[in-house]
């Protein structure tokens, strides 16, 4: 197997780390199996509102416009108004799905 110079196997490594970024940006922006350039993909989602007053966001505090945003969003989540839905079965405690 011949060995590939330094510089071949960085821009290599460039290139694939660039397409991971690409595929990563594009599932954020809700367009996967779509190829667009890693900017127009970055750009779709800076354009995203504040989740809490919908004022454009901040790059300090994104997602959000201020401190005061993410302090609102992590009250409600410390306070239970957001929550993960858990399925309760108390047939299967430990997952294992069988006696013990």
């Amino acid at each position: 197997m011949a060995k590939r110079p330094p510089d071949q196997i960085e821009v290599e490594a460039l290139r694939n780390a660039a397409e991971v970024l690409r595929n990563a940006a594009n599932d954020n922006a809700g367009l996967a199996g779509k190829v667009i350039p890693v900017q127009q993909a970055a750009a779709k989602l800076k354009a995203r509102p504040c989740p809490i007053c919908s004022k454009p966001r901040v790059e300090a505090y994104r997602p959000f416009c201020s401190k005061h945003c993410a302090d609102v969003d992590l009250g409600r989540w410390l306070h239970g108004t957001y929550a993960i839905p858990v399925s309760n079965d108390d047939d299967d405690e430990d997952g294992t799905g069988g006696e013990d």
